[in-house]
């Protein structure tokens, strides 16, 4: 009777922390939805990410206008090859997948954080690598998760003191510009780039425009055109008409989109890039319109038919707790609506 008792006990113990812990998790799912509840209820589930429980760790993302798909970058958090994945805009059906591997046949390992498009190349950017260049036919040629080999690289270093780390990557009106990421001592920038804007803002990153150009051997010129200081953590940035949007996140705190007016951009004299002296625009918060909090983990970004589309990691096997907010799915947001 009395081992009868102590099972009770035990039972009706075990049944209140399962309660409690059931109580708490629906509780957090609450506190991140709600807290957002404008985010969500601005936005339409566009697409699964694919692989996103299968080790894909989502990072870059591009728009093809032409192709009518979107390519999608990152790494796989159990190492080996990283992936680019191309999915159909209109019916999100994942129609190609290939892993990459560096000019000499070896994988390539980078981190995927940016990828995108101009003609027939494809770029794709690691943490800390040049930008590989790959073929968007080739691409589209090869097997389902067949490797495809680097076309060549575009060098982001003129010397160990003046690089870009290419952190983010977007195409918009005849450039390309690379993004860095900066995080106090985990991702550092140079101190080159770290610069008190005349708004009086503190950033710690450069993006940096580079003209798309049809008789560079890659399709880019490797010459910087100018350059913009932004904020820490930047994830992911686009452009549409004279609006910046730009992706900052970090861990399992709220992401945000800052959408900055470019035609308020403030000059800020010049800065050395690459060897090269270039116009320095920042922004800051003189060009700030909204700051957006959405749902953790924000990568990449892209504007198409009016709507923002958000590629996320959160519910990557790396993180898992976005499987709980539908964190699986690219969300597109009519930003009309969150305002």
């Amino acid at each position: 009777m009395k081992n009868k008792k102590t099972l009770i006990i035990v039972l009706i113990a075990l049944g209140s922390l399962i309660a409690l812990l059931g109580l708490m998790l629906a509780g957090g799912i609450g506190y991140y939805k709600l807290s957002v509840a404008d985010y969500y209820a601005a936005s339409e589930k566009a697409f699964v990410i694919p692989d996103i429980k299968e080790g894909y760790v989502p990072q870059g993302m591009h728009y093809c206008e032409e192709e009518k798909v979107f390519l999608l970058s990152g790494y796989f958090s159990a190492g080996g090859a990283s992936p680019v994945y191309v999915v159909d805009a209109e019916t999100g059906e994942c129609l190609q997948k290939v892993v990459l591997q560096n000019k000499d046949g070896s994988a390539f390992e980078g981190h995927g954080c940016g990828v995108a498009k101009n003609g027939d190349f494809v770029y794709v950017s690691g943490e800390h690598e040049p930008l590989n260049v790959y073929s968007y036919a080739e691409i589209m040629a090869a097997e389902y998760g067949a490797s495809i080999r680097c076309l060549g690289n575009i060098p982001l270093s003129a010397s160990e003191d003046d690089y870009v780390t290419p952190s983010c990557l977007t195409i918009h009106d005849g450039v390309l510009t690379v993004g860095e990421f900066y995080r106090a001592e985990v991702y550092p920038t140079l101190p080159s780039h770290h610069v008190t804007t005349k708004a009086g803002d503190v950033h710690y990153a450069l993006a940096v425009d580079f003209a798309l150009d049809e008789t560079a051997e890659l399709g880019i010129s490797p010459v910087p055109l100018r350059a913009y200081s932004i904020p820490k953590q930047v994830q992911g940035m686009c452009f549409y008409g004279d609006r910046a949007y730009v992706s900052t996140s970090w861990s399992v705190a709220f992401s945000h989109i800052l959408e900055y007016d470019l035609t308020r951009l403030e000059e800020q004299g010049t800065t050395t890039v690459m060897g090269t002296t270039v116009p320095l625009y920042a922004m800051d918060s003189a060009s700030l319109i909204k700051d957006h909090k959405i749902a953790p983990m924000s990568e990449e970004l892209a504007f198409v038919n009016g709507k923002l589309y958000v590629h996320c990691e959160s519910a990557s096997n790396k993180y898992l707790f976005g499987r709980l907010i539908g964190g699986e799915w690219c969300y597109a947001t009519d930003m009309e609506k969150m305002k």
